[in-house]
């Protein structure tokens, strides 16, 4: 599917949304049984092979070893009646014992950032969701809640919060517990359990798709067209209750944390962004023609810069921007200006003069004396990363 066709099933699939949302979440109910029907059958197939494999082993046995001398007659007809049985076979094993592959991020544990961690158990109370198992911090302005299977496609699922640092550092605690309980909100099924299944099953079936992009015998590349005809179909036909289910989580945000500081943080987020797109990482970049090394402080840096580069005109001035920016049709999260819509805010001048840095980050709050620590992890790592281009 390419990206037109992709587009004009989304819009589609949005119109009948819009005009018959009760028919609409039927179909979903539809494609996604289809969706559990092919895992259905791949496994299914697993298990008639070992049947099969189980009794003609059986059978040897039973005839005292007659059978075998049968099989031996048989010769190349049997050969070439195993060679597809034992592709198939091994194309459903690879996908039934495969791993998807690991988060890559800077475990914190509950010892390290005891403030976070009370916070996020003091939110699941709240929420009366699952528990978050790990907590993982990256080097990126976002923030996201993964669900991955422990045991591959039979599920025993294992929950991550993965927190950017440098979002954190550029919140305030009570922006960055916004932020937290919109990720929070679709891990719970805040916004339905059948949408918190379709959210779920939507990331299963990308992370599914792209595994089966590295099988490489033909068994398993038959399996993996099969993924490849129906993930981009259900992730388009699904795109339009993913996006409303982006909303839905701004709302549980709301009711967590209040819609004020909801906004603010989006708002904020998006400031940062706009900031580090045109302003740091430019600046960045012109230093590689007139100093021989990357910039060993680069956390303190950028914080520095901030303070000193994102006073109220520049503040406003990327709200301008971020408000003139329509919804991306390839994208489940709404555009800055419907999201405050929803929630009956806007990036006004009055949003700008008071979304100054904060005197006291999310970072700082949560991570005190050990954030040095995290930065100086972080910044060795964007050296060792760009020492090639410098």
């Amino acid at each position: 599917m390419d990206s037109n066709q992709f587009k004009d099933l989304v819009a589609r699939a949005e119109r009948q949304a819009e005009a018959d949302p009760r028919g609409y979440l039927l179909r979903v109910c539809g494609i996604a049984a289809l969706g559990l029907g092919i895992l259905g059958v791949v496994i299914g197939l697993a298990l008639v092979n070992l049947a099969l494999i189980a009794g003609l082993l059986l059978l040897v046995i039973i005839t005292g070893g007659k059978a075998l001398l049968l099989f031996l007659k048989l010769g190349k007809l049997l050969v070439l009646l195993a060679l597809p049985v034992w592709a198939m076979l091994r194309a459903t094993f690879t996908l039934l014992c495969a791993r998807f592959p690991p988060l890559i991020g800077r475990e914190i544990g509950s010892d390290e950032a005891p403030a976070l961690f009370a916070r996020l158990a003091a939110l699941r109370e709240r929420i009366a969701g699952p528990r978050v198992h790990r907590v993982l911090l990256t080097d990126e302005l976002n923030a996201a809640i993964v669900q991955r299977p422990r045991l591959g496609i039979f599920g025993w699922s294992e929950n991550t919060l993965i927190l950017g640092l440098r979002l954190l550092q550029a919140v305030s605690e009570a922006e960055a517990m916004a932020v937290v309980a919109h990720e929070y909100g679709h891990l719970a099924g805040n916004h339905g359990r059948f949408a918190g299944f379709i959210y779920r099953f939507r990331s299963a079936w990308g992370r599914l798709q792209a595994m089966s992009e590295q099988w490489s015998d033909w068994g398993s590349r038959l399996i993996a067209r099969l993924f490849r005809w129906y993930a981009p179909r259900f992730n388009a036909y699904t795109f339009a209750l993913a996006r409303q289910n982006e909303y839905l989580a701004d709302r549980t945000s709301a009711e967590l944390v209040g819609a004020g500081q909801a906004a603010d943080a989006l708002m904020r987020v998006g400031i940062a962004a706009r900031y580090e797109s045109e302003g740091f990482w430019p600046a960045i970049q012109r230093r590689i023609a007139r100093e021989p090394e990357p910039p060993a402080g680069r956390s303190l840096l950028r914080r520095q810069r901030q303070r000193e580069g994102l006073d109220a005109e520049a503040r406003q001035r990327y709200l301008d921007a971020a408000q003139r920016e329509a919804t991306d049709p390839f994208d489940t999260h709404p555009a800055l200006v419907d999201r405050l819509a929803a929630l009956g805010a806007c990036a006004d001048p009055a949003a700008a003069q008071r979304l100054a840095p904060p005197v006291t980050s999310a970072a700082e709050a949560w991570f005190g004396s050990l954030l040095p620590v995290l930065s100086a992890e972080f910044d060795r790592r964007w050296c060792d990363e760009v020492s090639g281009e410098w």
